[in-house]
């Protein structure tokens, strides 16, 4: 996969791609921030709703609800029904190749994970499913990202995380994060703040198929801002909807030492579809 170039991947921005800018902490400058940005006052577990300016070396916002990475103390009442594992591959063509599914796990144990996510990865890798795995409403590209109950979250990057993979250069807290404003309507109105998404951490696949062994799981909890479950359906109202940021970064054709911030951004969140 070293063939994979800055130019080709600016040509895969219809996949929800975008160079990062390098805005910094503290620069005033209006034009670089997203609209109508504004301070929200409501805090869950101690954390607070940031207002959504730009900040970092990774053109990334500052926290929009709480951080992905934040510990959630209250494991029993965590009770996933499904995994839903998110594939991702560059090729040196310039297309992204982005795959979903999802399958039925009730045990939220990290070996267990483990152990059913691989075979599904590696079926995704064609995205061919064999009827042993049992996959639930397969999907190409970000449709249908959604996430109607308690589940457990997989992403990963088949590439050589040499050439391409995710920013873990500032901790766990800059790679997958929240912001106030949907890829699909980014002068719309705000979405929501994650009040959802907790526990993001590294977890190791064993003798991988796959490209290499690492991906990053996230524990979906389908909760609000007061932690009531989210009941959503067909009708778009009732949809609650989150805009991720997952922040990746790809070796410069410069050097092996200079890389390039990227940002996967796609909406998800419950928005109807089942599971």
């Amino acid at each position: 996969m070293k063939g994979i170039s800055r130019r080709s991947l600016i040509g895969g921005a219809g996949a929800g791609l975008m160079l990062a800018g390098c805005q910094h902490k503290g620069d005033n400058d209006s034009n670089n921030r997203p609209k109508n940005g504004r301070e929200m006052h409501r805090s869950r577990n101690k954390v607070k709703v940031l207002r959504g300016e730009w900040s970092g070396d990774y053109g990334e916002c500052e926290l929009y609800g709480q951080s992905a990475a934040y510990v959630d103390p209250d494991t029993a009442g965590f009770n996933p029904d499904h995994i839903c594992a998110l594939y991702i591959r560059f090729k040196s063509n310039g297309k992204i190749i982005i795959r979903h599914a999802y399958i039925c796990a009730t045990d939220k144990t990290d070996s267990a994970v483990i152990a059913i996510t691989q075979p599904l990865l590696e079926a995704m890798v064609k995205g061919v499913y064999p009827p042993s795995l049992k996959v639930v409403r397969p999907e190409e590209n970000f449709n249908n990202f959604s996430m109607s109950s308690q589940q457990i979250l997989v992403i990963f990057i088949d590439n050589d995380p040499a050439v391409v993979g995710f920013n873990e250069t500032n901790g766990l807290d800059h790679i997958v994060r929240f912001t106030p404003y949907s890829g699909k309507n980014p002068n719309g109105p705000q979405v929501q703040p994650n009040w959802a998404f907790s526990d993001l951490r590294p977890i190791k696949f064993k003798k991988p198929k796959l490209s290499h062994n690492k991906a990053y799981r996230i524990d979906f909890h389908n909760t609000d801002e007061g932690g009531k479950p989210i009941n959503s359906n067909s009708n778009s109202s009732t949809w609650y909807v989150y805009s991720m940021n997952i922040h990746l970064r790809q070796v410069s054709g410069i050097s092996s030492n200079i890389y390039i911030p990227l940002i996967l951004d796609p909406d998800t969140g419950n928005m109807g579809s089942r599971p």
